[in-house]
């Protein structure tokens, strides 16, 4: 009876045993796959956010044509796409913004796209570059780029007002691809060309920082 009164004993004690190590594993699959889920919604909830606020600045990711239809392979056919940054100033004072100092960065299925070129392709950016948005008001800015096919190859160019190719960016095919835009800047002070005063002259007080605005879906679609 002795016996059989410790054998029942370390029974309880080996199934005690059992369901803590159980409980442990357990735990730890629980908390792994809430791991998983929590990076899963931050991960989605980037896509499904296209702002971002800086110093109390909202910059917006706009692209009004989300799914496009790419342009025949010939040399003769383009198609135009037009992409921005919706600025909002929800301070108390006017902010002067650099246009140039937004760079656009796509990804795709299988990485990043090349980036090909320089920014700022002339060598004293227009006054227009660095606009000016008053308290409490939003100004929207818009790149065009032009889809156009060399040496079989499918690529974005992106031009500015004055016709200078700015960016180029490639290899893209038909799929689903994510943009954003990237502010860098470290200078305050700028020197542009007035063309009505036909000389240079300087502007101050821009925006500098580094930031980029969330990913928005795009998709390409073949002709």
């Amino acid at each position: 009876m002795k016996y059989l009164f410790l054998f029942i004993l370390a029974l309880i004690f080996c199934g005690a045993m059992a369901m803590v190590h159980v409980s442990k594993e357990m735990t730890v699959l629980a908390n792994v796959e809430m791991r998983k889920n929590a990076e899963l919604i931050s991960f989605e909830s980037s896509y499904s956010n296209a702002a971002v606020e800086v110093d109390g600045i909202r910059f917006e990711t706009v692209v009004p044509n989300q799914t496009l239809s790419i342009p025949e392979n010939r040399p003769d056919v383009q198609t135009t796409w037009l992409f921005g940054v919706r600025v909002t100033n929800n301070t108390s004072l006017p902010k002067r913004i650099s246009k140039c100092s937004f760079t656009p960065e796509f990804i795709g299925l299988n990485g990043n796209i090349i980036f090909v070129g320089s920014q700022c392709g002339f060598s004293r950016p227009p006054e227009s570059n660095f606009p000016l948005v008053p308290s409490g008001e939003s100004l929207t800015l818009f790149w065009e780029g032009r889809f156009y096919w060399s040496k079989n190859m499918l690529l974005l160019g992106v031009d500015s007002k004055l016709n200078v190719a700015l960016l180029t960016f490639g290899i893209f095919s038909p799929g689903t691809y994510h943009i954003r835009l990237t502010y860098y800047n470290d200078a305050t002070n700028f020197w542009y060309y007035d063309q009505e005063k036909q000389e240079i002259m300087e502007i101050r007080e821009v925006l500098k920082g580094q930031f980029s605005t969330p990913w928005v879906e795009i998709n390409l679609v073949a002709p």
